[in-house]
């Protein structure tokens, strides 16, 4: 048979702000350091506060966009929301 698995919106920004939280670490850190990773918490304040990116919303649309389903078919829109969410995090 076939069942859809969803999350919660909650689940999207722990997942996301857990991921910029690593991108950020891991580009202030020098190549040899050995020292714990420091959390900045208030720097995603606005994850916790404001609704999730529109290309996020419109992903959950499209399961067959992720490249972990068997089914993956990339496309030209899939792109235009990549580069979208992209320019949203990366100001």
């Amino acid at each position: 048979g076939y069942r859809e698995l969803t999350v919660d919106d909650s689940v999207l920004r722990l997942l996301a702000v857990r991921g910029l939280r690593l991108l950020d670490a891991l580009d202030r850190r020098g190549h040899a350091a050995q020292e714990r990773i420091q959390r900045h918490d208030a720097d995603y304040k606005s994850w916790q506060e404001e609704a999730l990116p529109r290309p996020l919303k419109n992903a959950r649309s499209y399961p067959e966009w992720s490249s972990l389903n068997k089914d993956f078919k990339d496309s030209r829109t899939r792109g235009e929301e990549i580069r979208e969410l992209s320019q949203t995090l990366n100001p």
